[in-house]
């Protein structure tokens, strides 16, 4: 398993980074490789495949977010497992085109 995890927030990255290497000796369950912008996890959809892709929702520093990334990751990559990170409430959030609110993307 192959996973991309891309947060702006440095220290969070750090605990989850830290706690990935401590289970990854235990469980052996593949790659977990991290970024702070969205830039940065472009480059690497773009070099790597991965099988699951975790974002945050919000990225203060950059004029884009967490969902417009992970839509644009199911476009190039289908079939990728994609993971939102938030602490909004998203239910009510409609896709273009389809008029229906969804609970996920």
């Amino acid at each position: 398993m192959n996973t991309l995890f891309v947060d702006d927030s440095e220290s969070l990255v750090t605990t989850i980074e830290a706690l990935t290497e401590r289970l990854a000796t235990e469980h052996k369950h593949g790659t977990v490789n991290f970024f702070t912008t969205l830039k940065d996890a472009r480059d690497a959809i773009g070099r790597s495949d991965f099988n699951r892709v975790i974002a945050d929702q919000r990225f203060d520093l950059e004029k884009d977010d967490g969902i417009n990334f992970l839509e644009e990751v199911r476009e190039r990559r289908p079939g990728t497992e994609l993971v939102l990170l938030t602490t909004m409430d998203l239910s009510s959030r409609q896709h273009e085109g389809s008029g229906k609110s969804e609970r996920c993307l």
